[in-house]
């Protein structure tokens, strides 16, 4: 039997930052109104409800929905965990995509490689937010009703049920967990499209009087390169206001480049890194300066600066399809390297590991890796 698969769209009008934010005018369209737009063009959907509160002051979003001929549901104000669940539950959605009512630049593409990545590989919850490779502002997460019901009953604390997906990326070991990485335009996690500020909304009402309002993202991020007052607002916003999620530091992925060589020195230097290498010996800094003077350089080589919040935390490497990630040692035990590979693409790749590593041997078998060949040095894991 078909799965029933529907967007809600989360809003409302109370926002410390920015009252009435969703239906903040846009190139004289209400933000909700572009968003909803852009929905229509996913492959994936069924159907696209708005969910919103029963407070007096929503009444301006069902409203404009109605009129609109948008579905609608009005739910628990605060409690918006419980919102989504009801409304899922209304409309028998057998899978829930999750997207905010502050994202103007929502991309259907994005969506539908989530749903996608959800259905195929059969997990409990896939997002493109546990990692962040994509912009700010093009967030989706998708779960099954199942999931969306075990957290209703599930989650106590008043944090959890106003964070709709909160205690699920809270809790990894109790949920199966997948993580959608960017395809390579839209690899800019630096970038903030969403609209929490009035400068994220001068930033909007700049791209849309110049783009339309269903601009594919490339074209937006092209724009915005081209446009170096308009990339520094996007920068600093997303510098300024990228914070934890909930008690959980946000997991960011970026290629590396040469200025990250310092840090990365110190991590690699640590003394269980060290432990870990196949030459224990300490990395020299000018032998450090010229390994990334070279590798920076070539195609058969790629490496990624791991962030948890705005701390850089370790460094993934792909180098002639041979994978392998060094996590600072006070960010250990707390799953950041297997998120961070989880949004690497590492099909076909070899991960060599010493035999009494026992962390990274319980990493790649957690991947997908399976062992090959072992020996007294070194035991290779290879994934298909």
């Amino acid at each position: 039997m078909r799965k029933k698969i529907g967007c809600i769209v989360q809003a409302r009008m109370g926002s410390t930052r920015l009252p009435g934010k969703s239906m903040t005018k846009i190139a004289g369209k209400p933000m909700l109104g572009i968003i909803i737009e852009r929905l229509t063009a996913c492959k994936k959907l069924d159907t696209i409800i708005v969910a919103t509160s029963t407070a007096r002051n929503d009444n301006k979003i069902s409203n404009y929905c109605k009129k609109k001929g948008i579905k609608v549901y009005k739910g628990s104000e605060n409690n918006v965990l419980k919102r989504y669940y009801d409304c899922a539950k209304k409309h028998e959605l057998d899978v829930v995509i999750r997207v905010t009512g502050d994202c103007p630049l929502i991309d259907s593409k994005t969506v539908d490689q989530t749903v996608e990545k959800f259905l195929k590989e059969k997990f409990d919850y896939v997002s493109n937010i546990a990692l962040r490779t994509f912009p700010r502002g093009l967030d989706v997460e998708v779960f099954s009703f199942k999931i969306l019901e075990k957290t209703v009953k599930e989650a106590k604390s008043k944090f959890d049920k106003e964070h709709v997906t909160h205690y699920i990326y809270a809790n990894p070991k109790k949920f199966k967990m997948g993580y959608v990485k960017a395809r390579k335009k839209l690899f800019r996690p630096e970038l903030r499209f969403c609209v929490d500020t009035k400068k994220d909304l001068k930033l909007m009402e700049t791209i849309f009087s110049k783009l339309e309002t269903n601009a594919e993202v490339e074209k937006v991020i092209g724009f915005v390169d081209n446009n170096p007052k308009l990339k520094k607002i996007s920068i600093t916003q997303e510098e300024k206001y990228r914070d934890k999620r909930g008690n959980i530091e946000q997991i960011t992925l970026r290629p590396v480049n040469f200025n990250d060589r310092k840090w990365i020195l110190n991590i690699m230097n640590q003394k269980t890194v060290r432990k870990n290498s196949f030459n224990p010996a300490k990395i020299k800094v000018k032998e450090n300066t010229k390994y990334w003077e070279t590798k920076l350089k070539d195609n058969d080589f790629k490496a990624f600066a791991i962030f948890s919040g705005k701390t850089p935390v370790g460094l993934a490497r792909i180098d002639k399809k041979i994978v392998s990630i060094a996590i600072n040692e006070n960010f250990r035990k707390k799953g950041i390297a297997f998120i961070a590979l989880s949004g690497i693409n590492i099909r076909e790749c070899i991960a060599e590991i010493k035999p009494k590593n026992t962390a990274s041997k319980k990493l790649f078998k957690k991947l997908g890796f399976k062992e090959k060949k072992s020996s007294k040095e070194k035991i290779v894991f290879k994934k298909k």
